[in-house]
């Protein structure tokens, strides 16, 4: 565990919400021109979020927190998943990621982890799929 204070960890995610902010007009295409269009809510979310954080990097500049360091490959794990989904599709990348996360989050039994892998794509599945008639992307190699 590593302890960072609460000034450096505020900064960060206001550095964060504003970056992505500033993405959304490359991110979100808006057929309106009206002020309610399809970028208003994603902007709200983020202008709030860098101000809540702003807030708290004021408010907690003196405190310390300790920062479990399994969140990197979680994070690196994302950015995997994301690629995974454009080339073998969502079902299979779904799989992969949940039971690798199970065991990052401390799940050894395998018949958790077979579990946890295979009813979370297919719960996704019937419920997009089949109830709602989404289709799930289904990659570049299917």
């Amino acid at each position: 565990m590593k302890k960072i204070s609460g000034l450096a960890l505020g900064c960060f995610f206001t550095l964060l919400f504003i970056a992505v902010y500033c993405l959304i007009p490359y991110g979100i295409k808006d057929a309106t021109t009206g002020v309610m269009g399809a970028r208003f809510i994603p902007k709200l979310l983020f202008i709030g979020g860098a101000l809540i954080a702003a807030v708290f990097a004021v408010v907690f500049r003196k405190e310390c927190y300790e920062v479990d360091l399994k969140v990197y490959p979680m994070v690196i794990g994302l950015f995997v998943y994301y690629f995974l989904v454009l080339y073998i599709g969502f079902l299979i990348s779904t799989l992969l990621m949940m039971m690798a996360y199970g065991y990052l989050w401390g799940v050894r039994n395998p018949k958790i982890l077979v579990g946890l892998g295979i009813g979370t794509p297919v719960m996704l599945y019937v419920f997009f799929e089949i109830l709602l008639s989404i289709s799930l992307p289904s990659g570049l190699l299917f």
